[in-house]
């Protein structure tokens, strides 16, 4: 075995975004790699059909990273977040799975911070966006000398900077015109999100208020975000939320003790407010990933080893 160096990090290749669909056979995912020529890391979006013997193909060029993609539900379109110039806000962009130019979708000036998820009828997209927040009454947002106030934990994250002075809300686009409609936003962050398949139901993972803001909770409202109840109280870290393909129950990620990393799966029964664990703690996950079985009485997750 020849000896590893420094050179050999450049064939190295990453995998991230994976997002299919069943009935289609198709997966779209985000392929990043550290770039010699330009330094620091190039990701690019790519396709693979399953379905067939052909091997997986570039949809966008390297020039512009494409991150967080999702593919709609027809299996025809990938949207993403691109930022193609140094003065422009990330915004979002679809490309059509048979080919073609990227197009620009948003134009916010708030920009998108990362998508969630398409709606079931592929007419809408579910996003998290990220806008300033004044921490105090002398806390001025616009000021290019802001000073960091700080007023709560964690205030800072590795691989993101200081997060205090924005707030992460969640946001619904138009898949056709690109508006932007705030569904949930507030003196929180919203982490995770999923509409029902009937799109009357949203659920979202919000964390909470006060001095200590690292946990989640699962929250339910209305497909645009209204009438909002939170769900989970004595459960931590609330992330991967996926419905069923019924609507009937969502499945996801949690810890029952604060701090601990640990990751049980859980699903919640709308009708009765049951949420249980179906293999207890003798299933820990690795990321919170949930995917349903089209006949609803499976769940396929990746465990923690």
């Amino acid at each position: 075995m020849e000896p590893v160096t420094p050179d050999d990090v450049y064939q190295h290749r990453h995998l991230q975004d994976i997002s299919g669909v069943t009935e289609h056979g198709r997966v779209a995912f985000v392929m990043s790699r550290a770039s010699k020529a330009k330094g620091g890391y190039r990701s690019t979006a790519w396709l693979l059909d399953t379905q067939s013997d052909r091997r997986a193909r570039q949809l966008t060029s390297s020039k512009f990273n494409a991150q967080s993609l999702v593919i709609d539900p027809t299996g025809s379109r990938v949207a993403f977040v691109s930022q193609r110039t140094d003065d422009e806000s990330p915004q979002v962009y679809t490309i059509a799975t048979d080919g073609g130019e990227a197009r620009v979708l948003t134009k916010s000036d708030d920009g998108v911070s990362s998508l969630v998820a398409w709606s079931q009828d592929g007419k809408r997209l579910l996003a998290l966006q990220s806008f300033k927040w004044k921490e105090d009454e002398n806390d001025d947002p616009e000021s290019q000398d802001r000073p960091l106030v700080v007023r709560y934990l964690p205030y800072k994250m590795d691989g993101s900077g200081p997060k205090v002075g924005e707030r992460t809300r969640l946001v619904s686009i138009d898949a056709t015109s690109g508006e932007v409609t705030t569904l949930v936003e507030g003196d929180f962050d919203v982490a995770d999100a999923m509409w029902s398949p009937d799109g009357a139901t949203l659920a979202f993972s919000r964390k909470r208020s006060g001095k200590q803001r690292h946990q989640a909770d699962l929250w339910l409202a209305k497909g645009d975000g209204s009438d909002a109840r939170q769900v989970t109280r004595d459960l931590y870290s609330v992330s991967g939320l996926r419905f069923s393909p019924d609507g009937k129950k969502r499945a996801f990620g949690a810890g029952r003790i604060e701090g601990e990393s640990l990751v049980a799966l859980f699903v919640y029964d709308v009708d009765s407010g049951e949420k249980r664990a179906p293999r207890g703690d003798d299933l820990q996950l690795e990321g919170a990933t949930v995917v349903w079985h089209p006949d609803g009485d499976r769940i396929a997750t990746m465990p923690s080893r």
